[in-house]
């Protein structure tokens, strides 16, 4: 049987992997055969090609002459050097192959690629594949209800508190991140500390046949729900202790039955004195026809209440590293100030974060999370402006190489993806964006910060009802990134031409540093014919992000790709002050 042996390393040791040549023609002709992998003809021709000339063994004569005069018909006579075709179309290629495997081939045996400065092709096995059968369950979005009238989220009070624990756990996170820019880090072969959460099986009180098939039924779909958060670790047992004495939180709860009403009494414990952190208590009719769909609300909102970035685990932990900070820390404190920061973005906060997530990469070079945190500060460096590589498209080329990596070591990181999305969406790839923020969705319908990203994204990419509906979702959290929320639910009612209840939500979200709040409040005010406040944003503009005004229209038409979407923002601009260069 013909095999190629694939040389491929990992932390700097080389290894050899054998791949059977069938099973590469294999993977060559699903990609070549899938509509994710969006080429022409002629670069499904190059692909097969290369492919093939590498598979006959003669890799060596894969120049750009061989494939311009074998694959596109170039005469003896071509020079690559005048004649670019060679390369455009690898480019094209590699584009491509990126998002077959992002919304295709993520399970596939095999990954292809046309590593950047050949146009040899690589092969490697794919340590990724997922089962489907072992994957989360994940319940279907409900309907949510329109937010009150005056602009502010039924829980803004209860987002106080977190917010104020991020911020002073971002300013002692930065301390230790300054302290960590001063010391190389040592390279680590194993992963950064994170929570470890241990859910304990659901209790039955009294047990009978259903409150024990309940309780069951919840432990399981909680533990379900809980995997789909890579920034913790999640166990299920019934003992406290796992062997090395780092289980942080365990959750306990009880299930009542009588008659038909069911009582479920859930609590967080920090395994550190063993004080109660959360606790919430649902009252429930019980319909066998409704069990499982309740089961699945519950175990979503108990997942959501816990694990996502702004929820109790990490409340709780931000508390603590300001009381404390533990040796094995730096990497979470890292992520915890990322956190803390992006609340309400400014530039000195992003400097000291994304130095901070450097270093943690740089001690942790397998850590997907981080990449994927470290690509998202590039993109703030990007979108705001918060220099510190001196150049916005420079940020953004830092943010693709980020969020690759990031997606390259754990394809079904929803962070990861989310950083990936982002990446590509002010790349000017929409459609690949929005398709690979929906798969990171798929992966995990509980994540605030992801279905914030994400509904803003389907929103700015045309689709307003169902981004600005996803966005309403978060609404109904007791935490999450409010401040943003509100912002992109200003934008939302702007662009439906409710300009008071974009006003409402604007004055809610009052981001100070943030200059995407302040074209948006500017527009709405344009709108609504307050001159005099315009006046007062236009002015910070022009003192704090000079380049984004020169360069308005094309600033916004980065951010809202459709035409229309575009002369909508610009004409509440224009109204408010702004002068707009003709196209």
């Amino acid at each position: 049987m013909e095999q190629l042996n694939v040389s491929v390393s990992s932390g700097g040791d080389k290894a050899v992997e054998t791949i059977d040549a069938a099973a590469i023609r294999a993977q060559l002709n699903r990609i070549t055969s899938s509509k994710e992998f969006d080429v022409p003809e002629r670069g499904r021709r190059f692909l097969t090609y290369v492919v093939e000339e590498t598979l006959a063994g003669r890799a060596q004569r894969i120049k750009a002459y061989s494939i311009a005069t074998e694959v596109f018909g170039r005469d003896a006579t071509f020079e690559p050097q005048t004649d670019p075709i060679v390369r455009i179309e690898a480019a094209k290629i590699r584009k491509s192959l990126e998002r077959y495997y992002l919304l295709a081939g993520q399970n596939d045996p095999v990954i292809l690629t046309i590593p950047r400065g050949s146009y040899c092709p690589s092969f490697s096995k794919n340590s990724h594949i997922i089962d489907i059968n072992d994957a989360p369950h994940m319940s279907e979005p409900s309907d949510h209800r329109a937010p009150p009238s005056n602009g502010r989220t039924r829980r803004s009070k209860a987002a106080i508190g977190w917010l104020l624990a991020f911020v002073v756990v971002a300013c002692a996170a930065i301390s230790l991140a300054l302290m960590l820019d001063r010391t190389p880090p040592t390279r680590q072969s194993q992963p950064p500390t994170t929570p470890r959460l241990l859910v304990q099986p659901f209790e039955a009180l009294p047990p009978s046949d259903s409150s024990t098939l309940i309780a069951r039924g919840l432990t399981s779909e909680i533990i379900g729900q809980l995997a789909s958060f890579k920034e913790i670790e999640t166990s299920v047992g019934s003992e406290q202790e796992d062997g090395e004495g780092k289980i942080r939180y365990v959750l306990q709860g009880e299930v009542r039955i009588g008659g038909e009403s069911l009582r479920l009494t859930v609590r967080l414990i920090d395994s550190i004195g063993g004080v109660v952190v959360w606790a919430r208590s649902y009252g429930e009719t019980l319909r066998v026809k409704d069990v499982v769909e309740l089961e699945v609300r519950i175990a979503d909102e108990i997942a959501a209440a816990l694990a996502h970035p702004y929820g109790a685990i990490f409340q709780a932990d931000a508390a603590r590293f300001t009381h404390t900070q533990p040796d094995d820390w730096g990497a979470y404190a890292c992520t915890l100030a990322f956190y803390g920061y992006s609340a309400n973005p400014n530039p000195k906060e992003h400097s000291n974060v994304q130095r901070c997530l450097k270093s943690s990469v740089a001690q942790f070079p397998d850590y997907s999370t981080g990449w994927a945190l470290l690509a998202l500060s590039y993109v703030d460096e990007f979108r705001f402006r918060f220099s510190t590589t001196g150049s916005a498209r420079f940020a953004l080329d830092r943010a693709d190489e980020a969020s690759r990596r990031a997606v390259e070591l754990a394809p079904q990181n929803t962070r990861a993806l989310q950083a990936r999305m982002l990446a590509l969406f002010f790349q000017g790839d929409i459609e690949t964006a929005v398709s690979v923020g929906a798969r990171a969705y798929a992966l995990n319908t509980n994540d605030s910060e992801l279905i914030l990203e994400y509904g803003y994204r389907l929103a700015l990419s045309g689709q307003w009802d169902e981004g600005c509906g996803l966005l309403l979702k978060v609404t109904n959290r007791d935490t999450g990134p409010v401040a943003q929320l509100q912002k992109a639910l200003a934008l939302c009612a702007y662009m439906r031409r409710d300009y008071p209840a974009a006003e409402r939500w604007a004055r809610a979200s009052n981001l100070p540093n943030d200059p995407i709040f302040h074209f948006i409040l500017a527009a709405t005010l344009g709108q609504v014919g307050n001159d005099t406040e315009a006046r007062v944003v236009l002015t910070w503009i022009e003192k704090n992000v000079p380049e984004l005004l020169h360069n308005v229209r094309q600033e916004v038409a980065i951010r809202m790709p459709r035409a229309i979407d575009q002369a909508h923002f610009l004409d509440g601009l224009k109204k408010a002050g702004f002068t707009i260069p003709s196209q």
